[in-house]
């Protein structure tokens, strides 16, 4: 008699792009403004228009941070205080400047921001390059050293 091998079952391969940093979507206003502050953004922009955001850190979770992309020029107090940093070698179609400020839940359901699920699920083919994710990190820990001092 022949004897037959155990064979233990496959893993799932994980689907889905391990390397999501930096990547641009064009998600709902209400998920990355407070909904305190929708009345004055609505009166300021006119429109309620989906909003760049790229996603700047991803968690052990699965879960992510994103940071808000806007071509509005930094005022010269945000500018001194780190608010912004500007996307310098990043292919937008206007000159763009990111926020230092990472958002991790969405201020309209209360839920933590996942790669591929809603409101991140429709990717742009625009991705923030690495050299301006630096320069953001760079620019985020003066602004920490900073607000230490004081």
């Amino acid at each position: 008699m022949v004897k037959k091998k155990k064979v233990t079952p496959r893993k799932k391969k994980k689907t889905g792009n391990k390397n999501v940093i930096g990547d641009v979507h064009y998600v709902p206003v209400v998920h990355v403004v407070p909904n305190e502050d929708l009345k004055k953004y609505k009166k300021e922009k006119g429109s309620m228009k989906n909003r760049p955001v790229a996603i700047v850190k991803k968690n052990r979770d699965s879960t992510v941070e994103v940071a808000k992309i806007t071509s509005k020029k930094p005022s010269k107090k945000q500018n001194i205080r780190g608010y912004r940093s500007r996307l310098a070698t990043t292919k937008m179609s206007k000159e763009s400047w990111i926020s230092t400020e990472n958002i991790a839940k969405s201020y309209h359901t209360g839920k933590n921001f996942k790669s591929g699920e809603v409101p991140l699920n429709k990717k742009r083919s625009t991705r923030v390059t690495t050299k301006d994710l630096n320069t953001r990190k760079l620019k985020k820990k003066r602004k920490e050293k900073k607000s230490s001092r004081r």
